[in-house]
């Protein structure tokens, strides 16, 4: 079962067709050292971070975007295994409550179990 919510106005299924249409990683920045380039593992500009301003992050800006070429299509694969865990773990939490939903013991019942199953609780050693 995938989830409807959205992330950034994205499903998860949207997110990875984005992630999928883009150019393959793994990116990396410029080998010169300009901080505005993106490059694929070709060594083809994926793309040039431009800003108005050089109070903009620029390096920070480039460094999220190549991490986020490889972690969006890992975080959504993990999300969905987490997902479908959820709902296995969901299922069977509901056909345990409903195998044992007329099961009640009260504590009374409960020692008078505990002395049939395993003997009355030998008494130790006192302290001293």
């Amino acid at each position: 079962m995938t989830t409807s919510r959205t992330y950034a106005g994205h499903t998860l299924d949207a997110l990875l067709a984005l992630a999928n249409a883009a150019t393959k990683g793994p990116w990396h920045g410029d080998p010169a050292g300009y901080c505005e380039y993106i490059w694929g593992p070709n060594n083809e500009m994926v793309f040039q971070i431009r800003g108005a301003g050089a109070d903009l992050p620029m390096e920070a800006n480039r460094d999220f975007a190549i991490a986020a070429r490889e972690a969006v299509p890992a975080l959504i694969e993990r999300i969905r295994e987490l997902e479908k865990e959820n709902n296995e773990l969901g299922m069977r939490d509901v056909v345990l409550r409903s195998d044992y939903e007329s099961v009640v013991l009260d504590r009374d019942d409960l020692r008078r179990l505990t002395r049939k199953e395993i003997g009355p609780r030998r008494q130790g050693r006192k302290r001293t």
